[in-house]
């Protein structure tokens, strides 16, 4: 699902919906939101996109 740009508009807004939601509720309490993908495309994918869409969100990959 968070390969966005494999997916359709409608799935990409609402990864895009639920990273907002996150970095929102983060900066309230001065916390950043990282998170933690276990697939080398997806977090390329996903680190674009919210470089894109202009949202703070930390993407890192975690080997498992």
């Amino acid at each position: 699902m968070y390969r966005v740009y494999d997916k359709p508009e409608f799935l990409r807004q609402k990864v895009l919906d639920e990273a907002i939601r996150q970095t929102q509720a983060a900066n309230a309490k001065g916390l950043k939101v990282e998170w933690l993908v276990s697939d080398q495309t997806t977090v390329k994918q996903l680190t674009q996109f919210f470089t894109e869409k202009n949202v703070n969100v930390l993407v890192k990959y975690l080997a498992e």
